[in-house]
């Protein structure tokens, strides 16, 4: 049996004491999410945006 990782065992953990169901498939699911957003992240940081428009902020569209 494989021993299960630190973020799985504070994830199962975390889920237990809330009263939610965290089964292999939900747990595999959170992992992908996570892989997702680090990637997103990775991505955004490689993006020069320049100055900052004068509306104060950026609109970003995400799309699939």
């Amino acid at each position: 049996m494989v021993e299960p990782s630190a973020w799985e065992q504070h994830l199962r953990v975390a889920a237990d004491r809330a009263g939610l169901p965290l089964d292999d498939g939900r747990l595999a699911w959170l992992f992908e999410q996570a892989d997702i957003l680090r990637a997103a992240t990775e991505l955004l940081a490689t993006v020069d945006l320049g100055e900052q428009p004068p509306n104060g902020g950026w609109f970003v569209e995400v799309r699939r």
